[in-house]
């Protein structure tokens, strides 16, 4: 075994590992490996060497023996100027090849000894004591010998690098190993380069090598100034594949690294082109840590998971993600102007970047301050631009480069190689149609360099420019690849194809290792596809998609073809030699692109594994999972990760692993029961091997707390987030906010149970704290507030509400001003309490005050600002204006199907909330239509057993109703009851379903059965409300008209009075529902002979209609006037006449459309002389 052997087999292998943890790529390059002695005196071989030592600068190992090298001869030179640009590119070998010095010493003067910066080079000299061959000494006193001699002297006479005489090899490995050890420690210190550092380094190179050689274009170098200084905040550049939006956009951020703008910084990321690769997820946490470090914001400032009455706080890695960027933005000072740029927003991971991947990282900026701008870049068709587009967002379409602009790259470009071409050839060039893509007039250019025979370079040219389009172009230059290596066993077919059906590329050992390629020869090929292929991360990838597209279309054509590359790499990725971080990214993609769904699962099925890849990509690992279950969810069931012997692991390392395998379980694939299983078991292990009252068990319990949140478990979910509370109040002092934070958590759920007394109690317990605690204006306490003033406004305690609604509100005025998402908030939930008390225009006025903020700062089509649209239609329902109602409904779900896709419980509410519209226009096939919706996005995504889907089924139930079709009635109301009476036969809801079946027995004149139900509401009502519960007093009420209907009309006075009591209570006077128990009472009365005081309640309902009736619009007004008319008495139709006929008459000459609200009784009150 030689030096050389000894190395590459015992020695770099330790420093590959040795580098590797430093997140370091080692690749040793051994020129001389499998090459023939003929094959090294060929000129191509010195040209390759020389550009092989620039590629590799500043790192240098020479080993010298007693042999001086390869001198070539006078024949030999002239091969080497005719068939390279050796003499040209390096004009100095010129001189020393014509005085004989050795291409060995060459490689030295140009990797060492001419640099003109220093560089890591070490020398290590053989002793003449080791026993070598005679054949591998030069000859005692020959002019080799005297050469080799003057090299050594001038070697050991230089200070700058390290010379060291090893007596053996074993002694060489361990000099080798020890400096190049000693140089990893000072150039990469162990933790000296942050996962920041290093992103940032890996983007800046990629900017400087899209910047080496750049035309800008006329018109364009100002555009992104213009846009930092004007009023737009969002900006999307696009253009064709080629085109150079990458080069542009990194252009411009060069000019400003270099003349900054006042009071401006730059954030940017050129996605696929470091270590966050594609994945959306690690993108957004390197824009984290930028602001953080950028504006020196502390960890405190992301905003906990509060939960809210609202919003019970999604616990998603994105969402959270999305929730700590939006703080943090916010938090930077509004005088400074932060511009973050995403060049390829279509290059995420998935699916070639399905519209939820790329919008995913887009809707990161639906939420951002005013002095915070975003530009991407995107394909001009694709789903970004389709998202783009219907945004609204101004662009810049980058097109073709134009004739002077082509004459300048051709020109610029090919001097940079230092040659030129004639103004003829230059002008053809320039004139071709796809010259106009610098891409491909790039890719030109470097074929023109590279071909050698200068005669026949017009033929050449021609050969290019006559391809009839830009494929047909890149398999041109594939032809030329295959015939440069045809005699190398087609290495460049086989080495491309592999770097093709990769993941992300191949490191160049894996190149080597897969082709069997002599180093030689890749580096001959490396260098010929300039342009074609980079090294990423320290993998060789393909830069473009017309390569890739070649590749595919001339050398993968078939199935059979492809297979057989993926399943060598797979082969390859297995072996234990692969570092277990490549084999964990390559092995499972090939598995899955080659649907081995048999090995992917039980590659997957490993604890270890799935840590990996949970914590490096959770995309890639859901899409696995999916397929997985898809394929077969029996045979590779997720849920076998419970049954791996973990005997001899570390149960800490333990509790880790399941409670993320919790997390995906829920987040990822849906399955809240198998979440459960895996949160379980890590709770298990934690409190056997910490105790059940440990604090580290706190987490355990509140994610099993969430989980049965979820589920509508809200006992459960309770009982976790109790034994939380009980473990940090023994360790906290008495009034410490955290347990502020949990007391505001556990009346969330007591809101979620329907039991408002003690979801109250909890709140005022945790607003006592943070007065106590924290300073008034905190956040925490403005989202108690908010919870409590929900709370009053369910209860219908409407000016307490509005109280604590306002309390809230000017806390967040106080924390983050009045423009923010949180106001908006705040400000939809008082005009849902104005909304809930009748005061419709005031409920507009809040509603449209929240959705001005954020159509200001979250933009057109965020969630939010659908949620606002939502209530705004609402509104307008209760007004009785549908068309307008219809419409606010429409936008809110227009947005909601864009953004949020369709399988979406928001988009779920819209469907439903429009087939309630079309319900009240008594359109019952559209109402149905939508609540159809609704519903299989309900069962789909929430499950048949969801609350939501319960109330989708009452929708339903009701249009039925409507139809008269009582048995479809009752099937819905009872779907709906058997999903209420699991959340508990002692709620609310549960006491809604009662009712509901109640009417239907109403309707269907089985009064007994009617009864029964709307006794069993009434009991749970009593049960669990509070005494004076305007629900209590509907259920009296039902009760009263089944007696009423049976004509046990005292019993039927004594539970409407009693309905009629609560509603005066909590009501007053003057609302609607106690007007309607006013009129029940007469009907009462009416039956039991008493005239009097029949009249006596008829007048106080008509004298509340008559006030209600003026905020109606008045075609509504005739309608609803003349029905009441024609129900009542004589002394109704006199009280009618004289308060509000003139109305009626004055709406009539205004709009005779008035009388098709209900021309029956407009008729009949006509014909009663009125």
């Amino acid at each position: 075994m030689d030096e050389r052997d000894y190395l590459v087999t015992k020695v770099f292998p330790s420093l590959r590992r040795y580098c590797e943890e430093r997140d370091v790529t080692l690749f040793e390059l051994d020129l001389r490996w499998g090459i023939s002695e003929e094959e090294s005196k060929q000129g191509k071989v010195v040209d390759i060497c020389l550009k092989e030592i620039q590629n590799t600068r500043p790192f240098f190992i020479g080993l010298l023996g007693e042999r001086y090298g390869w001198v070539p001869s006078e024949d030999e030179q002239k091969t080497i100027s005719q068939n390279t640009n050796v003499l040209e590119d390096y004009p100095w070998v010129r001189a020393e090849l014509e005085i004989g010095t050795s291409i060995t010493e060459i490689e030295i003067q140009e990797g060492v000894l001419k640099s003109e910066k220093k560089v890591n080079a070490y020398f290590y000299l053989r002793s003449p004591e080791m026993e070598v061959p005679a054949e591998f000494r030069e000859n005692a006193g020959s002019p080799a010998a005297r050469k080799l001699q003057n090299l050594k002297n001038r070697i050991r006479g230089q200070k700058e690098y390290s010379v060291k005489d090893y007596n053996s090899i074993e002694e060489l490995g361990q000099f080798v190993e020890k400096d190049f050890k000693e140089l990893v420690d000072s150039l990469f210190p162990e933790g000296a380069l942050s996962e920041l550092e290093k992103e940032r380094l890996e983007q800046q190179n990629f900017l400087k090598s899209k910047t080496s050689v750049y035309i800008p274009i006329p018109g364009y170098e100002n555009k992104l100034d213009d846009f930092i200084r004007g009023k737009e905040r969002t900006l999307v550049i696009t253009a064709p594949s080629g085109i150079g939006k990458s080069a542009f956009l990194a252009d411009w951020i060069a000019k400003r690294q270099k003349n900054p703008m006042e009071g401006v910084t730059i954030i940017f990321h050129f996605i696929g082109t470091s270590q966050s690769e594609g994945d959306r997820h690690k993108i957004i946490q390197r824009l984290i840590n930028e602001v953080r470090d950028i504006y020196g914001i502390k960890n405190e400032a992301d905003e906990a998971d509060i939960p809210s009455a609202t919003n019970s706080g999604e616990n998603k890695v994105e969402d959270t993600q999305k929730k700590i960027l939006r703080n943090l933005l916010f938090a930077i000072p509004p005088e400074q102007k932060l511009v973050v740029i995403l060049d390829g927003a279509d290059k995420l991971d998935g699916d070639n970047g399905l519209l939820k991947n790329n919008i995913n990282l887009l809707s990161c900026f639906d939420t951002y301050p005013e002095n915070v701008k975003l530009i991407f870049s995107a394909l001009e068709t694709g789903s970004v631009m389709t998202f783009s587009k219907r945004r609204e967002y101004p662009l810049i379409a980058i097109t073709s480069l134009d004739i002077e602009c082509r004459r300048r790259l051709i020109a610029d470009y090919l001097l940079s190689f230092g040659k030129k071409l004639s103004s003829v050839q230059v002008e053809r060039i320039a004139q071709d149609n796809e010259s106009g893509n610098p891409l491909v007039l790039r890719a030109l250019l470097d074929e023109i360099r590279l071909f050698g025979v200068f005669e026949k370079l017009d033929a050449e040219i021609d050969r290019y420019l006559a391809a009839p389009d830009i494929p047909a172009f890149f398999t041109l230059i594939l032809g030329r690849m295959e015939n440069a290596f045809k005699s190398k066993k087609n290495i460049a077919k086989e080495i491309l194809s592999l770097i093709c059906v990769s993941r992300n590329g191949l490191s160049e050992q894996e190149i080597l290792d897969l082709s069997g390629a002599a180093p030689l020869y890749w580096s001959q090929m490396y260098n010929a596809l300039s342009g074609h292929v980079s090294v990423q991360n320290g993998l060789v990838t393909l830069t473009h998609p017309f390569m890739q597209d070649a590749i595919k279309r001339e050398w993968l054509k078939t199935k059979e073809a492809e297979e057989s590359y993926r399943k060598k790499i797979a082969a390859y990725m297995k072996m234990e030699e692969v570092p277990p971080d490549r084999r964990n990214r390559e092995y499972p993609f090939q598995l899955y692109e080659l649907k081995d769904w048999d090995n992917l699962y039980a590659f997957l099925l490993n604890l270890e594994v799935f840590q990996y890849r949970y914590e490096m990509d959770r995309h890639e690992l859901e899409k696995y999972w999916q397929s997985l279950r898809g394929a077969d969810g029996n045979k590779y069931a997720f849920e076998k990760y419970l049954d791996i012997d973990t005997a001899d692991k570390d149960k800490e390392t333990l509790c880790i692993v399941y409670n993320k395998l919790g997390i995906f379980s829920r987040d990822i694939l849906s399955d809240l029961k198998l979440s459960l299983k895996f949160y379980q078991k890590a709770l298990n292990i934690r409190e056997k091997v910490l105790g059940k009252n440990n604090p580290n068990t706190i987490t355990n319990y509140n994610d099993l707390g969430d989980i049965y949140s979820k589920m509508s478990d809200y006992p459960k979910a309770l009982e976790f987030f109790q034994k939380a509370l009980a473990i940090r109040e023994e360790v906290l002092v008495k009034n410490h906010p955290d347990t502020a934070f949990w007391y505001n958590r556990i009346g969330s759920v007591y809101i979620n149970m329907g039991n408002y007394l003690k979801a109250l109690e909890f709140f005022q317990k945790a607003l006592a704290i943070c007065e106590e605690a924290l300073v008034k204006n905190d956040h925490l306490t403005s989202i108690i507030c908010d919870n409590i003033g929900w709370v009053y406004d369910k209860t219908g305690d409407y000016p307490k509400a509005l109280e604590f609604y306002q309390k809230a509100l000017a806390i967040e005025g106080e924390v983050v001003g009045k423009n923010n998402f949180s106001t908006a908030h705040i400000y939809n939930n008082i005009g849902s309490c104005y909304n809930n008390m009748g005061n419709y225009p005031k409920a507009l006025e809040f509603h449209q005050k929240a959705l001005a903020i954020q159509e200001k700062i979250l933009l057109k089509y965020h969630p939010d600002t659908a949620d606002s649209y939502f209530m705004i239609g609402d509104i307008y329902n209760n007004m009785h204006d549908y068309p307008k109602a219809l419409k606010f409904h429409q936008k809110a779900l227009a947005i909601r199907e864009e953004g949020l896709v369709n399988n979406h419980p928001s988009t779920a509410n819209s469907y439903d909330k429009i087939g309630w519209v079309y319900d009240k226009m008594s359109d019952y096939p559209k109402a149905l239509e939508f609540y159809q919706k609704a519903l299989a996005v309900s069962e789909k995504v929430l499950g048949k057993n969801h609350s939501s889907t319960a109330i989708t089924y009452e929708n339903i139930g009701w249009v039925y109703d409507k139809m008269g079709d009582y048995p479809k009635v009752l099937e819905f109301y009872q779907k709906a009851l058997i999903i209420r009476e699991v959340l508990g036969k002692s709620h609310p809801d549960t006491a809604f379903s009662y009712n509901n079946i109640g009417l239907v027995y109403n309707n269907l004149c089985d009064y007994p059965k009617a009864l029964e139900f709307y006794q069993k509401a009434l009991a749970i009502c009593k049960e669990i409300l509070e005494k004076n519960d305007n629900r209590t007093a509907a259920c009296c009420n039902n009760i009263g008209n089944a007696y009423h209907d049976m004509s046990d009309y005292p019993k039927a006075l004594e539970f409407h009075q009693e309905a009629l009591a609560i509603r005066e209570e909590v009501l007053g006077k003057n609302s609607p529902d106690t007007a309607f128990s006013y009129n029940k009472i007469s009907d009462d009365y009416t039956k039991l002979g008493n005239k009097e005081k029949a009249d006596e309640f008829r007048l106080k309902a008509l004298h509340i209609d008559g006030l209600l009736i003026k905020n109606i619009p008045p075609e509504e007004q005739i309608g609803e006037l003349a029905e009441t008319a024609v129900k009542q008495n004589g002394l109704a139709l006199e009280f009618v006449a004289d308060k509000t006929l003139p109305i009626c008459t004055e709406a009539v000459k205004q709009n005779s459309g008035a009388l098709k609200f209900a021309p029956e009784a407009f008729r009949a009150l006509l014909e009663a002389g009125i």
